[in-house]
């Protein structure tokens, strides 16, 4: 293994050191800062954006752009409560779910330390795929100590979609966007850029604070954001020191890591984070350094932290990281996008994560900036492996990197972002039409012109603009049917609103739409809508949009594995056993594929790729479902022959609770009975036949939704106890689920006194049990 020193990373302080109160602050800021960060003293770049930018007086927009911690975050919240002060809400947009957990957890902290001269406290509430502010709140006014709502792109999305909302859109005064660089990453991008040009539109748009530690050249977004000033800080403190491990062809990485725990474990007070690529790799590696730390420490001392884990379980973890009981948490990229864990050393061990490529320049300086607590400085060990896509040019890129230019992911320059994997311009058009179906949601019949002239207040402005008719054109294909345009104006469909407004994957509310036409048009007795059954709505989940689609590959034992359940199974659904199931001649997949537009490869004869798909998705459909019934998880597991399950279920029940709801709220839209008239040319009763299997089928949805809700072995339990309305939810069940409780019996044999010991409320508790003696009389 050869070392490369690559140096410290930003710059050292070079300025007179100051106080906060040299900065002119009030004796509430002075205070405030205190209280949040005792002791400290201003960064570089608070600095330049207190006393150069205005942060705190000015109404210009701002974008930060400093190393990890220089301070940002402190910038963020006080540009949040100095928002309040004009009497509207502020708004901070965080990337991910577990950053809004973690802002929001800092804030309700923070925020009694800023009541005003009266007492009030600011509000703060959250509003991401997990939590939902009350549809009230959304049509209130500000309270009138301020407000500050914490969010995710995609929600707001999808709230600024409701036109009934607009008031509650408009009353917010400025906008905090933390991790702004991933404007230009062509999987969040477009959804972020599509909210701040909504609110640039409006008639009186907020202020914008963006905030990054990894901005190239801002000269596009500062015009964007007009009027707007640059806050820029090379400045880091504590120093970072980074170094590249060169592996030779015979050693291993596990073995590397070993030994530089060896080093840093030498010193005290240290913590260390490392990133792997895969779950399993984080798990095994995690085992196996406690293994061999053990001798030393005399108990275990590093543990996984990954997005496939319980969320009790993250929770546990993470505080036993942070006070001190573990000394190494080993994790995917999860945290490298800024989830704030102390560390003194990081380590990241995979450069290249499959078919995503190699690590990016500004993902590795992220990773390696969670390194440096307090003033202690921090060390970034970054392992080169001979196959890793990147090779020692690497060590020149780290030490002078050249960050990318902040530009818009909507626009179509047809170049491949070094690294990465490049969106096809299908998928981008697709990314412009979600925004344009959007736009047709709050208001009918619009020019094409009005549409252009949204896009042209975007960041990729006239780039974006150009795309217009060729998306308009993907919205309007006969296929999906999901806008409509005329000589004159455009507009979306009931079909095109109702999946705008449910905010699922275009792709999936157009493919379920036309299977659902197309079984209309070829099934006059209705025979096939009425036998749907849940198992159809995960299959067709599954084939539009396969989350798992790396669990297991198709085999001929696989296809007799499903064919065996389905004969076996109470539940026969009609997609399957009318279409699907059969050998490749047998089999009529083919049209099940077509009718929801899902494209093919050319490598196989298409009949056969489209059964291989199929019994593959049906496969998956049937693995979750037996989750939700409470089926345990090894089983399942052993069962189907899958791996990596553990955690998976939680990610991938709630991606398809989110979908289920959207389909839901498609049977419930008029255009399939005017498609039955004029196309169909039906009766009044077999409109009104086809309403009663809508019916059914809307009932299969919520059924499907309360079996996924909880799916767990605990399901049947949480179920039963919601239908007995004892008012017992999700958060209860993991808790007992980390504690290893699994069934009535389980929960019968503990104690009220045991049950308040893992974390269960008292009168939960009490509730718990109460029901539980009942049933067991």
């Amino acid at each position: 293994m050869r070392t490369i020193d690559l140096g410290y990373t930003g710059e050292s302080f070079s300025g007179k050191i100051i106080e906060w109160k040299s900065l002119g602050l009030s004796s509430d800021w002075l205070e405030f800062i205190e209280k949040t960060a005792p002791g400290s003293r201003p960064h570089d770049i608070q600095i330049k954006a207190i006393e150069d930018c205005g942060l705190l007086h000015s109404r210009r927009n701002l974008v930060v752009s400093g190393p990890t911690n220089s301070g940002k975050s402190l910038l963020g919240y006080m540009a949040l409560l100095s928002g309040l002060k004009q009497g509207r809400r502020t708004l901070l947009l965080e990337p991910l779910r577990a950053l809004a957990q973690e802002k929001y957890d800092e804030l309700i902290g923070l925020l009694p330390r800023f009541a005003d001269n009266s007492g009030h406290v600011p509000g703060v509430c959250i509003t991401t795929g997990d939590y939902r502010l009350a549809g009230e709140t959304m049509m209130a006014a500000p309270p009138e100590s301020g407000e500050i709502v914490i969010a995710t792109p995609e929600r707001v999305e999808a709230i600024m979609r409701i036109p009934d909302y607009d008031p509650w859109i408009r009353s917010f005064g400025s906008v905090c966007v933390d991790e702004a660089h991933l404007i230009g990453d062509q999987r969040r991008g477009p959804c972020l850029e599509g909210v701040i040009t909504r609110f640039l539109c409006g008639e009186a748009p907020p202020r914008f604070v963006l905030l990054s530690a990894t901005l190239g050249n801002c000269d596009l977004v500062k015009d964007w954001l007009t009027p707007c000033d640059i806050a820029h800080s090379v400045v880091r403190s504590p120093l970072l020191k980074q170094q590249l491990l060169v592996l030779e062809k015979d050693e291993k990485a596990d073995d590397a890591v070993i030994e530089l725990l060896e080093r840093i474990f030498i010193e005290p007070e240290v913590s260390v984070l490392i990133f792997v690529y895969r779950t399993t790799d984080a798990e095994h590696l995690s085992e196996w350094i406690s293994r061999k730390m053990k001798p030393r420490f005399g108990k275990d001392i590093a543990a996984a932290y990954h997005s496939k884990m319980a969320a009790q379980k993250k929770n546990s973890v993470k505080a036993d990281y942070e006070n001190g009981e573990l000394l190494c948490l080993v994790s995917t990229t999860a945290l490298g996008a800024g989830v704030n864990l102390p560390a003194t050393h990081v380590i990241i061990r995979d450069l290249t994560f499959g078919r995503d490529g190699a690590l990016s320049i500004p993902e590795i300086i992220q990773m390696s900036g969670r390194a440096g607590r307090g003033k202690k400085a921090g060390l970034s060990s970054i392992i080169l492996k001979p196959f890793d896509n990147w090779k020692e040019e690497l060590a020149e890129e780290l030490k002078s990197p050249l960050l990318p230019a902040l530009q818009s992911s909507l626009r179509l320059d047809g170049k491949p972002r070094k690294n990465k994997s490049f969106f096809s311009r299908e998928l981008q058009n697709n990314q412009v039409a979600k925004l344009i179906l959007g736009q047709l949601v709050l208001r009918d019949d619009q020019e094409v012109a009005d549409i252009k002239s949204f896009f042209n207040n975007s960041l990729g402005g006239k780039d974006v603009a150009d795309q217009v008719e060729q998306s308009l054109q993907w919205l309007c294909n006969g296929q999906r049917l999901l806008a409509w345009e005329d000589d004159h104006c455009v507009g979306a469909t009931a079909l095109g609103k109702a999946v705008s407004l449910s905010s699922i994957p275009l792709d999936v509310g157009a493919g379920f739409g036309s299977i659902i036409k197309d079984i209309i048009y070829c099934d006059e007795d209705d025979k096939i809508l009425g036998k749907w059954t849940p198992l159809d709505t995960l299959i067709v989940l599954e084939l539009m949009d396969p989350r798992e689609k790396g669990m297991r590959r198709f085999s001929k034992k696989l296809a007799e594995q499903v064919d065996a359940w389905i004969e076996s199974h109470r539940v026969k659904p009609v997609l399957f056993v009318e279409w699907i199931r059969g050998t490749t001649e047998g089999s009529k997949a083919e049209e099940i594929v077509g009718s929801l537009g899902i494209q093919l490869k050319t490598n196989k004869t298409r009949s056969e790729q489209a059964r291989q798909l199929a019994y593959s998705a049906v496969m998956r459909a049937i693995v979750i479902f037996q989750l939700g019934e409470g089926m345990l998880l090894p089983d399942v597991a052993k069962r189907w022959g899958v791996k990596g399950l553990e955690g998976v279920q939680e990610r991938w029940r709630d991606h398809l609770l989110w979908q289920i709801s959207g389909l839901g709220e498609i049977l419930d839209i008029r255009c399939f009975y005017y498609f039955l008239r004029e196309e169909c040319d039906a009766s009044d009763k077999r409109v009104n036949c086809v309403k009663d299997c809508f019916k059914k089928m809307r009932h299969g949805v919520y059924d499907l939704l309360g079996l996924l809700r909880f799916c767990s072995p605990l399901g049947p339990v949480f179920r039963a106890l919601e239908s007995a309305k004892v008012g017992v939810g999700v958060r209860t069940k993991e808790k007992l689920e980390f504690a290893g409780i699994s069934s009535f019996a389980d929960i019968n044999k503990m104690p009220i006194e045991e049950l308040i010991s893992i974390g269960v409320r008292s009168d939960i508790a009490t509730k718990l049990k109460a029901y539980v003696r009942r049933r067991s009389l």
